[in-house]
């Protein structure tokens, strides 16, 4: 009998960027991105720390949307937790150079509690969190089109750690590989968008011949272009997460 099921954020690979110069020796680039603009009359909410550490936010009324930026140097990863997306998914990403961004849809009065852990007892971290009254206009097509991403990443990882753990034979490896190829199918015929290259690459990953286990394990095509997917879902309010069978 398999464990109960996790959730497990699914890291970004690019970095959205915009500088906060409390960190010293970490800078990047703001990439364009279809952000909220911020209301003047909303200031800013800016927490930083060199350990793990939490900060209770109340949305200012008159608020519909937020984007939380995160920094994080002096080596190790971080992750950050807490009331974000509706809980669907958390930040998490390597204490280097550049930035991440995550956009959320709030309402005045609600209480954001994000918490972050740093694996590195260097590393330095800064969130900061900017209220906008414009609401948050998530893409309904890229939305369904990461929801079968969640299908697709929990097939593979289950696929690959079943198999390792020897709670899977190859024939049920293969069978996994196959059950993610089907759910990413619907979605590979959508017109052309931001992620159709990712998609076709996932595509081609799962598809191709004398695949094996082990195969969509550290660097590979299918996992950079999951990851980049993983960003452009976060952007649009819908983190991909792993409904995992295995582990705690």
């Amino acid at each position: 009998m398999s464990q109960p099921m996790r959730k497990t954020p699914v890291l970004g690979a690019f970095l959205a960027a915009s500088v906060l110069g409390a960190l010293v020796g970490c800078t990047a680039t703001l990439l364009p991105r279809a952000t909220p603009t911020a209301a003047a009359h909303f200031t800013p909410v800016v927490f930083s720390g060199t350990y793990d550490s939490g900060r209770s936010i109340t949305v200012p009324k008159g608020a519909h949307s937020a984007t939380v930026y995160v920094v994080c140097s002096g080596g190790g990863s971080y992750n950050l937790s807490g009331v974000l997306n509706k809980d669907l998914g958390g930040l998490n990403g390597g204490c280097g150079p550049g930035s991440q961004l995550y956009q959320l849809a709030v309402a005045g009065g609600e209480t954001l509690d994000l918490e972050i852990q740093v694996s590195a007892k260097d590393a330095r971290f800064v969130i900061e969190t900017r209220f906008s009254a414009s609401h948050f206009a998530a893409d309904s097509e890229l939305a369904r089109q990461c929801s079968a991403l969640v299908t697709v990443g929990s097939d593979i990882d289950n696929a690959e750690q079943g198999f390792t753990l020897g709670a899977l034979s190859l024939a049920q490896w293969r069978q996994k590989v196959s059950d993610a190829s089907a759910a990413l199918k619907p979605v590979l015929s959508d017109k052309p968008n931001v992620l159709n290259a990712q998609l076709k690459t996932m595509g081609d990953s799962l598809g191709a011949t004398g695949v094996a286990p082990g195969a969509f394990v550290g660097p590979s095509g299918y996992a950079s272009a999951m990851s980049i997917a993983g960003q452009i879902c976060s952007d649009n309010g819908d983190a991909l997460y792993v409904m995992g069978d295995y582990g705690g």
